[in-house]
């Protein structure tokens, strides 16, 4: 079987035309997280960190992703990534147990303006760090049970490849602006930052923040420290399976990934039984010892609603659908929630705590009388490389999630776009006519007119 060094992989990744599925797979990576940027701006936390880089950043060479706001490269992507991330919609893979794209593309993004680089420069580039980023976070986060690491830790890597590779970087200067990257990410501590419902999320920010800063101090002369790719393999043409990218799952949900499969079954028995949500008595999900994490009851902040489970399967029960709306500060509060979601209960089934993190599964029983039970076994959630969404259906979360932040006319026009980014001349081209509306539906408050301009 072909495998190819480091050094191999770059020039293949220049100069070859890689596989379909390997670019129509990218190209959904790249719209699936301009989705969740935008969707970001209505958020809290996207833009609190817009505000924080107009306050400390002197340049102006990159933007802030659906505004006019220029400032440093670093600090427009560290403001592009935590906007990728507020909702916990961003893409995720099993492999490196986390979330590549959200750093990975905002300082790519960043680099190809400076650069002016073409669309089918940013979708190579966009390849070329999801593959390090996987590979570092599947290295990093080799034995979870033992030490976790969030997705910050390893995702640096990512952004540093991806951004040094439209820098043009020399092979000798990007190798070490990786390990800089890896030395200078964030620690990520991510199961507190669960319990604790919080803005940082899994310091994605700061990811794509230490990332565009390794390139930048690499082309300096600054050196760093050997990264953790340096002895392993990478695909070649030919082993269109063997591409990390293709591990990507998409998310259908403003939840953790670790309650997508319970969220499925809970939707998926409603919709088959005809259960009635005020007719329930008790939702008991199984879930493995990670999913336990997700049993806030607390519901005081919309990172709060994410990162719980209860709240979620409620917000489905209710709606049908868990997207920022249902996570937003409006619906905290709401007593239907709160009632329905005391009625979850989260347990660890050791069949699915055994399988887990290869399969994030789950066991759904929805009981509405002592004798009546609903019962489902989800093994893979929507999204997953097992059971994906389709084109469409990624379209259509597109779609969704930009609704009310983008005219139907420019979401539509930037799906076919980014559909044929290849032939792109210029990057700039795209982005320079994206601007978010400044009312805002009622998933947020309003988009401070100072962070728009």
């Amino acid at each position: 079987m072909a495998r190819l060094n480091f050094h191999q992989f770059y020039y293949q990744t220049k100069n070859e035309m890689f596989p379909l599925p390997v670019l129509e797979k990218v190209k959904l990576c790249i719209l699936d997280t301009i989705g969740a940027i935008i969707s970001g701006h209505s958020s809290k936390a996207g833009p609190a960190a817009i505000l924080f880089g107009k306050k400390t950043s002197s340049g102006h060479e990159a933007t802030v992703l659906g505004t006019s706001t220029r400032m440093s490269w670093p600090y427009a992507a560290f403001c592009n990534a935590i906007l990728g991330s507020a909702w916990d919609i961003d893409d995720g893979s099993l492999l490196a147990l986390g979330h590549p794209g959200a750093a990975t593309l905002s300082a790519a993004l960043g680099a190809a303006q400076l650069t002016g680089s073409s669309g089918n420069d940013l979708l190579r580039s966009v390849l070329f760090g999801y593959e390090i980023a996987l590979l570092t976070g599947s290295r990093l986060n080799a034995v979870p049970d033992k030490r976790f690491f969030g997705s910050g830790a390893w995702a640096a890597a990512g952004a540093a490849a991806a951004a040094g590779y439209l820098l043009g970087l020399d092979l000798e200067s990007l190798v070490n602006a990786i390990g800089l990257a890896e030395a200078h990410a964030p620690v990520s501590p991510v199961d507190q930052s669960i319990e604790d419902g919080a803005m940082v999320k899994e310091s994605l920010g700061w990811a794509a923040f230490t990332g565009v800063c390794a390139c930048l101090l690499s082309a300096a002369g600054f050196g760093g420290i050997t990264p953790r790719f340096h002895d392993r393999s990478f695909p070649a043409l030919e082993e269109v399976d063997s591409f990390r990218i293709l591990s990507i799952y998409f998310k259908k949900y403003t939840c953790c990934r670790w309650g997508h499969a319970a969220l499925d079954g809970v939707l998926e028995l409603m919709d088959r039984d005809s259960i009635d949500a005020s007719k329930i008595m008790e939702v008991t999900i199984g879930t493995h010892s990670k999913g336990m994490l997700l049993n806030g009851r607390n519901i005081n902040s919309p990172e709060k609603a994410q990162y719980s489970l209860p709240f979620c399967i409620a917000a489905a029960l209710v709606d049908k659908e868990v997207g920022p709306k249902q996570v937003s500060p409006k619906r905290l509060n709401d007593p239907i929630l709160t009632e329905i979601m005391n009625k979850v209960r989260l347990e660890v089934d050791p069949e699915i705590d055994a399988a887990f993190p290869k399969f994030n599964s789950a066991r759904v029983s929805i009981r509405t009388a002592p004798d009546i039970e609903y019962n489902l076994f989800v093994k893979n959630a929507k999204g997953s490389e097992q059971n994906p969404l389709s084109h469409t259906d990624i379209i259509d979360k597109f779609l969704w999630i930009t609704d009310g932040l983008l005219s139907r006319n420019q979401a539509l026009s930037l799906v076919e776009r980014i559909q044929g980014i290849e032939t792109v001349d210029n990057i700039k081209a795209i982005f320079d006519e994206l601007t978010i509306n400044e009312k805002i539906d009622d998933r947020g408050s309003r988009v401070p007119r100072e962070v728009l301009r």
